[in-house]
């Protein structure tokens, strides 16, 4: 049981390790008036890589706690789970974000100038 525990504990801070040296914080394309739609998919697949691999600790976490209370082992609290789950969820939100500006950006670009309704580019920038 220990040598779960240490194993667990291990991988949780390996999650952290490679959450923080992996995860989508940056634009790779610093150019603002360009919606790079594949950088949004790839941010959006390793969000959900980290997501699946948190679901997997805590399923491993919570098949161990029957056995540690047979033990009377209190069990650990795992913080780095935690904030790699709560990083990652903010991450989720801004390039939920950012994909939705993209999209409406990808919509506007091709406006003719002088079909532009102001009032809708308006609200729609609003919306952000």
């Amino acid at each position: 049981m220990e040598s779960s525990i240490a194993d667990l504990k291990g991988d949780v801070g390996e999650n952290l390790k490679n959450f923080n040296r992996e995860c989508p914080r940056a634009l790779e394309n610093k150019n603002q008036y360009h919606a790079d739609l594949d950088e949004n998919r790839r941010a959006m697949d390793k969000i959900s890589e980290f997501r699946l691999q948190c679901n997997e600790l805590r399923k491993r976490e919570e098949d161990m706690v029957s056995g540690l209370e047979i033990f009377d082992i209190i069990p650990d609290n795992y913080n780095e789970l935690k904030t790699v789950e709560t990083q990652n969820e903010n991450l989720n939100q801004l390039w939920s974000i950012k994909q939705e500006w993209d999209d409406q950006w990808m919509e506007w670009k091709d406006i003719q100038f002088y079909a532009l309704e102001v009032k809708d580019i308006q609200e729609g920038a609003w919306a952000f």
